[in-house]
C-alpha cells in the first residue's frame, strides 16, 4: 500500500488530539468526526488495522445518533479498506449502504464520485475493467463538473487504479469506456454502481 509523507503527519497528531478531547467531553457527534478524520490520517500512513477500528467506532456511533448521512462517510473508508485487503463482498455491501444513503441523505456531487470510485476499484479488484473505467469515467464527470479535485490519500489509488486498467483494455477500449462513463447522468452512474454490486 502507498503511504503518505510529510505535512500528514502533523495532521494526524491534530486528529489525535480532537478525538481525546471529544472523548472527554462526551460529545459523541463531535467524536464520531473526529475518529472517521483520524481513521482517514492513520490509513494514509499504512496502519489499516488501526483505521478499520477507528472508522468502526465512528460508524457505531453516527448509527447510535441516527445520523443517516455522516453515517455514510465511515461506510466508505471501511468498504475501500476491505478491497484493498481482498474482501469484495464485504467492499460491495459497504459501498452500497454508503451509496444509498449519501444519494438520499445528502445528495452532492462530490461525494456520489467518491462513492463511485469506490465501486470502480471494487469492479477492478474484481476482474472487470471496461466496468471500473465506465464508473471512473462517470465519477471524474461529475468532479470536473464543478472542477472538484481528488485530496492526497483518494489520489494514490485512483492513479495506480486508472493506469492497471488502461494497460489492461488498452487505449482504444479504455478511452470507449470511461466516455460511456462521462456520458451518464449521476441516475445512471448510481444505477450502474449498484448494478455492479450485485453482479
Amino acid at each position: 500500500m502507498e503511504v503518505l509523507q510529510g505535512p500528514s503527519a502533523a495532521a494526524q497528531s491534530l486528529h489525535e488530539e480532537g478525538v481525546a478531547m471529544m472523548r472527554e467531553l462526551g460529545d459523541q457527534w463531535g467524536l464520531a468526526c473526529s475518529l472517521c478524520f483520524l481513521g482517514a490520517s492513520v490509513a494514509a500512513h499504512g496502519d489499516d488495522a488501526t483505521a478499520r477500528s477507528l472508522q468502526q467506532e465512528s460508524a457505531a456511533i453516527f448509527r447510535e445518533l441516527g445520523d443517516m448521512a455522516l453515517l455514510a462517510v465511515p461506510l466508505s473508508y471501511l468498504g475501500y479498506m476491505a478491497i484493498r485487503r481482498g474482501d469484495c463482498a464485504l467492499a460491495r455491501s459497504l459501498l452500497e449502504e454508503s451509496l444509498r444513503l449519501w444519494s438520499t441523505q445528502v445528495g452532492t456531487r462530490w461525494g456520489i464520485a467518491w462513492r463511485l470510485e469506490g465501486f470502480a476499484g471494487l469492479a477492478a479488484k474484481e476482474g472487470q475493467p471496461e466496468r471500473a473505467a465506465r464508473l471512473f469515467g462517470a465519477a471524474k464527470a461529475m468532479l470536473d463538473a464543478f472542477s472538484a479535485h481528488l485530496d492526497p490519500i483518494d489520489r494514490l489509488g485512483y492513479d495506480k487504479n486508472v493506469t492497471s486498467i488502461r494497460e489492461q483494455l488498452g487505449d482504444a477500449a479504455f478511452g470507449k469506456a470511461w466516455a460511456e462513463g462521462r456520458a451518464m447522468t449521476m441516475e445512471q452512474a448510481i444505477a450502474y454502481a449498484l448494478e455492479v454490486a450485485h453482479d
